[in-house]
């Protein structure tokens, strides 16, 4: 099993509904655009414009939680908690 940790700087991220993303990492502010694709099956994900490492992978939702799942082709999970 992988060992989980959380980011080591505060991480925000904001996506609006005109398709375009912002992360706040501390300091630093990324910007860029979004849009949804299938990931095979039934799940989706985000195809990103600059690509990031925060946002690979099948996205799924859990209460206030958005998990983007990348562990399955053994890449990065990555949990964001809605605020």
């Amino acid at each position: 099993m992988r060992p989980y940790k959380t980011a080591d700087l505060p991480v925000e991220v904001v996506f609006d509904t005109a398709g375009n993303y912002f992360i706040n990492e501390g300091d630093v502010i990324k910007s860029g655009t979004w849009q949804l694709q299938r990931e095979g099956g039934s799940y989706f994900g985000l195809v990103t414009t600059p690509g990031n490492l925060w946002f690979h992978g099948r996205i799924f939702f859990c209460g206030n939680e958005v998990l983007f799942n990348n562990s399955y082709i053994d890449g990065w999970d990555n949990v964001f908690v809605r605020k």
